[in-house]
């Protein structure tokens, strides 16, 4: 990944918390896709794991290019808003992060549009301040 495309301010070096939330050896990390390693982090259901993974959100949109954030990354995301258990802390970070990928990776209307039930799910969330983030 070129740290080029990155928006300032987002590293993708390892994190302690990424390393306890999953399971897994180093072998099978390092052959992992960022996506992968997203879902898998997501999927533990510890709370910190999940912020750790959120907060990387762009990084894993970037690492993915156009293609696999239109074809796995967004449907992925879709079906992660509409948990009903999903805390309003992970809704949060959601429209936060996608703010810092979405303007400059996805640009086409045909590719905002496939936004808009993440956007939809964001902007009824009883948090004032997820709804706030949601339309920002």
């Amino acid at each position: 990944m070129s740290l080029a495309l990155s928006p300032a301010g987002i590293s993708p070096a390892a994190s302690l918390t990424l390393a306890r939330s999953i399971p897994n050896n180093v072998e099978e990390l390092q052959s992992m896709s960022p996506f992968e390693l997203f879902q898998t982090q997501m999927a533990e259901g510890n709370t910190e794991a999940q912020v750790d993974a959120m907060k990387r959100l762009p990084v894993v949109a970037y690492a993915m290019g156009v293609d696999g954030t239109m074809k796995d990354l967004i449907p992925y995301l879709q079906q992660l808003s509409q948990q009903p258990q999903l805390e309003d802390e992970l809704l949060l970070l959601l429209a936060k992060q996608m703010q810092t990928f979405v303007p400059n990776l996805l640009t086409k209307p045909e590719q905002i549009l496939e936004l808009l039930p993440i956007v939809e799910r964001l902007a009824a969330v009883e948090e004032t301040v997820v709804r706030e983030q949601s339309v920002v």
